[in-house]
């Protein structure tokens, strides 16, 4: 601040000349800015780093001061227009392209905007005209009963004259009568009045109708167009980042880059081993509890069995003993249902949880292991309790429910 009041008394501060830099030195900050502006950090250190390198080397060069300021307003413009640039071709030739397409996207859709705005506005003007061409139109009617009204008016009291004066009528009786012929104009008039102005509030109504719908459909424009710029903004930066992956790799040694993958798919073995491993740890937990399940009901089974005299004997009515997967019980049952045996051999059951321990090694997801154990019992190598104990024990519980039950 100091070092601004003093400049500010020097002379020539607000010569034409100075003013006109100091405007374009403001410009240049705000467009830097502006170009800086979503750039990671260290991207941003990277390029004001080389920027102010070659405006260093301008400097400290030969030349005159004002071809020296040429020079530099020049590498401004150069900074500005490609804002990524860090001395790596491989890395700016990219990021500039990918800046180039981007500021043309931007183009596109603000040209795209404009383009709906202006034709929005004309359906507005459009339609606002064609309503009040519509007032016109209830005038001239208005006016139409109006004067029909009043020639039935002065018709009728010529009539009512003359068939008064045929009976002698005169006195109160027919100034009764023609007050009663005054009074029904008077009402008719007063009618067309009141239709007349409601027509116009109503096409009133209609125009500010269509303005505020209009309205709503230009937000909705500039939601889109808004939308559009965030999404451009966020594939831009994206695709920036992977240009700046790319250089990295692509300034690394061989060797750097070979020890780097080796680390990283050593690191996904690793992953997958342990899901592997915690598969196998929750199989055996699962096995263990349904061979407690089945040690429980055939105790219960030899209870109840002993108590009644007969046999302890297992269920083949069709079911697996184990209900449906979301767990819901029917409270009219008296008892569980019957646990029922493995339908299959160990070696095909085996097989089958070998094939999902596969899935999981490359990546599968819930969703594939719920399909294949699907596609399994469809063609009869598992039972619903099998089904539901290897969905349970590798993860894919949940994805099962929804293939069995959508709505759920």
């Amino acid at each position: 601040m100091a070092e601004e009041q003093v400049r500010k008394t020097e002379p020539g501060y607000y010569s034409r000349e100075a003013i006109r830099e100091r405007a374009v030195e403001r410009k240049n900050q705000r467009a830097l800015e502006k170009a800086y502006s979503g750039m990671a950090a260290d991207d941003k250190a990277a390029s004001q780093a080389y920027y102010s390198g070659k405006i260093e080397e301008i400097m400290g060069g030969a030349g005159s001061d004002a071809e020296k300021a040429a020079q530099r307003q020049a590498i401004l413009e150069e900074q500005i227009a490609s804002p990524y640039a860090t001395g790596n071709s491989a890395y700016d030739d990219y990021a500039n392209a990918m800046l180039r397409n981007y500021q043309q996207a931007q183009k596109n859709a603000r040209s795209a905007a404009a383009s709906s705005e202006e034709a929005l506005e004309m359906q507005i003007q459009q339609a606002v005209a064609q309503m009040e061409r519509q007032k016109p139109q209830v005038e001239e009617s208005y006016q139409d009963a109006q004067r029909q009204a009043y020639i039935q008016q002065m018709q009728a009291k010529k009539n009512m004259g003359q068939q008064m004066a045929a009976m002698g009528m005169t006195g109160g009786a027919a100034e009764s009568s023609m007050l009663n012929l005054e009074n029904n104009y008077g009402s008719q008039r007063a009618a067309y009045i009141r239709d007349r102005d409601k027509a116009m509030r109503d096409i009133d109504y209609q125009i500010g109708d269509a303005q505020a719908q209009g309205a709503i459909s230009a937000a909705q424009l500039e939601a889109q167009y808004q939308q559009a710029l965030a999404d451009m903004a966020m594939n831009y930066g994206q695709n920036m980042a992977n240009a700046k992956l790319q250089a990295q790799l692509e300034a690394l040694s061989a060797e750097q880059a070979a020890r780097q993958l080796e680390a990283d798919l050593a690191q996904q073995q690793w992953e997958r081993d342990f899901r592997v491993q915690e598969a196998d740890r929750e199989w055996q937990l699962a096995m263990d509890e349904l061979a407690w399940e089945k040690e429980k009901y055939g105790q219960s089974q030899a209870a109840k069995a002993a108590r009644s005299g007969g046999t302890s004997y297992y269920s083949d009515g069709g079911g697996d003993g184990w209900g449906d997967l979301s767990g819901d019980e029917d409270e009219n049952d008296p008892a569980p249902a019957p646990v029922v045996e493995q339908s299959i051999n160990p070696a095909a059951y085996n097989g089958i949880s070998n094939n999902i321990r596969k899935v999981l090694q490359r990546g599968g997801s819930g969703s594939e292991i719920a399909s294949y154990l699907l596609n399994q019992r469809m063609a009869g190598n598992l039972t619903d309790q099998e089904m539901s104990v290897l969905a349970t024990q590798y993860g894919a519980a949940g994805a099962l429910i929804e293939m069995l039950d959508p709505e759920r």
